[in-house]
């Protein structure tokens, strides 16, 4: 992903846990501001290999890695008490 468009990127202190593969994963959390809006990122502890790769899609695990990315992106909205007006959710 390149990042050099995310101003004021920052990890947040505390990270959370996320269901998946029928255990709790931990996530880091960081946010950012792109064109004035702010934004946070997910990354994965346990799973960072789903996101490090060549290109988006083409994979035989895109399916799981999709899947991984939409319920800690859920968790993360539900634990942290945000409100969005809007998801934007895909890997």
């Amino acid at each position: 992903m390149d990042l050099e468009e995310v101003q004021g990127l920052q990890q947040i202190k505390a990270g959370f846990y996320s269901y998946f593969n029928c255990q709790q994963n931990g996530n880091r959390i960081w946010t950012g501001v792109v064109s004035g809006i702010g934004v946070s990122f997910i990354e994965p502890l346990y799973y960072s290999s789903f996101f490090k790769r060549e290109k988006v899609y083409g994979y035989l695990d895109d399916f799981e890695r999709f899947t991984y990315f939409s319920r800690a992106s859920l968790d993360y909205i539900v634990k942290s008490g945000k409100q969005p007006d809007v998801l934007h959710i895909h890997n």
